[in-house]
């Protein structure tokens, strides 16, 4: 390789980086505010009486299993986990996303908020009957 050739590959490794540096908070920001502007409701579930918090997966592959975990549990039925346990703290809003084309699954994002600032940003996917529109008493 000459010694041109290593300034120029060198020159568009260092302008690749610089131009991730600028554009990745600029897109950042402009997402959380995307997101933030959509509907929002609180995720719990109730299938024991008490408001619980709800598992959710953040991969389409499990999204078989955790349709029949949710359907057994509203049924009053043995339910088994079949997918990784990830799960919402309850009085915090989820921002809706996305809904797939049978409705039973909503795509969310999820704040987690400590004293009013921001501590985690989680998008997954959560069973459409488990949002409400208000935090359970």
């Amino acid at each position: 390789m000459t010694k041109s050739k290593k300034y120029i590959y060198f020159g568009s490794l260092l302008g690749l980086f610089v131009a991730f540096i600028i554009i990745a908070p600029i897109y950042r920001h402009y997402y959380h505010d995307y997101v933030k502007k959509q509907p929002y409701k609180y995720c719990y579930e109730t299938y024991k009486g008490k408001p619980n918090p709800v598992l959710t997966i953040d991969n389409d592959k499990y999204f078989s299993d955790y349709i029949k975990y949710h359907e057994s549990q509203e049924k009053g039925e043995v339910a088994y986990i079949n997918f990784p346990l990830k799960s919402l703290p309850v009085k915090f809003p989820v921002f809706i996303l996305d809904i797939t084309k049978d409705g039973k699954l909503t795509k969310i994002a999820s704040y987690d908020f400590i004293l009013n600032e921001k501590k985690s940003f989680y998008t997954g996917w959560v069973y459409t009957n488990t949002l409400h529109d208000s935090i359970p008493n």
